[in-house]
């Protein structure tokens, strides 16, 4: 999680150190921003679902209601005295497997205390290491460049810094991608006056970060916050839009901005997915899919005949080239004659 963020806001830093911000300013900021960011959208949406959630509450059982009425008047022979008999089993039912589950429930609250503490200690961690990947990234990649054999350090090298540019394309159309998955849904909502349009809004913005099924699970929140608060007409409205902006990422949005850097088959992104979440939940859906740019774009560069510098790579001295990562240059050597290569004058 810290070398994605660190990839997100690497072109932050970058701009506020062309602005003559010191690099330790410059990564305090961005960590600071970042936080900020999404505290924010975090707190807008609990906020809303707040403030909120009594008019929402009684839209539902207005909305249950009318089905219930449409129920009892289509052709489908349900009476009232059915819907109200099949009102109290279920209550019946909810009320016998609350009083058989006391254990079971009381089990599962500490282990989501665990898991909360865990959440917690995992988010301080990955935000000490953002720090220091934005601040000293350099100076990391170089050291685990000493764990390759000389002979092989500038291959390892460019294909290092092939495999980040893929990364931070990856996360920059991401981000791109989530606020366009997020716009017009919102839009639609704000028009039609859904509630905790701008919480369903920053929760599909969120959701979008996890591919494929992000949206899909959000924007069936939306749909179902839509259907019991405004009926079904609404309802098909929002559907209508989120498969549209589902289309418009998957064909023309991620294709356009991603482009070569991170060009990935269809079915490797799909059944790496399935592999991610089977083995870390969301967050392994979240992870693997740019684990899997980095590694097949450092692998090309590694089964290249002449490496040759990814796109936007420029010499380390360079002051506008990129900071992200390292260039060997004390240690690098000629791969032919193993020599060190004391480089040009010019």
């Amino acid at each position: 999680v810290g070398i994605l963020l660190a990839a997100g806001l690497m072109p932050v830093k970058k701009v506020l150190c062309r602005w003559g911000v010191p690099s330790l300013g410059a990564s305090a900021i961005c960590l600071v921003g970042g936080v900020t960011l999404v505290v924010g959208v975090l707190t807008l949406i609990v906020a809303q679902v707040v403030e909120q959630s009594g008019e929402l509450a009684n839209q539902t059982v207005a909305g249950i209601t009318q089905f219930s009425e449409w129920l009892t008047r289509s052709r489908i022979g349900v009476s009232q005295d059915q819907l109200i008999e099949w009102e109290y089993q279920g209550i019946a039912w909810l009320t016998d497997w609350a009083s058989r589950s006391q254990a079971l429930i009381a089990q599962y609250s500490l282990q989501a205390g665990g898991y909360i503490g865990n959440f917690l200690t995992g988010a301080a961690m990955a935000l000490f290491a953002l720090f220091f990947f934005l601040h000293d990234g350099r100076n990391l990649w170089t050291f685990a460049l000493r764990f390759v054999p000389r002979a092989g350090r500038p291959r390892a090298d460019q294909a290092g810094l092939a495999g980040w540019h893929a990364l931070t394309e990856y996360v920059k159309a991401t981000v791109i991608v989530a606020a366009v998955d997020a716009f017009f849904p919102l839009i639609a909502a704000l028009i039609m006056g859904v509630p905790l349009a701008w919480a369903l809004g920053g929760l599909i913005f969120m959701g979008a970060f996890i591919p494929i099924v992000g949206v899909v699970l959000t924007g069936a929140v939306a749909v179902f916050v839509t259907l019991v608060t405004l009926g079904p007409i609404h309802a098909l409205v929002m559907l209508g839009i989120i498969i549209l902006v589902n289309q418009l990422e998957g064909n023309i949005l991620q294709p356009m901005l991603l482009g070569r850097a991170v060009s990935l088959h269809p079915l490797a992104v799909l059944l790496s997915i399935a592999v991610g979440i089977s083995v870390a939940n969301i967050i392994g859906g979240l992870m693997v899919v740019p684990i899997l740019a980095f590694s097949k774009a450092f692998a090309d560069v590694l089964d290249e005949d002449v490496p040759t510098p990814p796109h936007g790579a420029s010499d380390p001295d360079d002051p506008d080239g990129p900071d992200d990562l390292a260039r060997v240059d004390s240690d690098r050597v000629d791969a032919a004659t193993g020599e060190k290569d004391g480089g040009d004058p010019d």
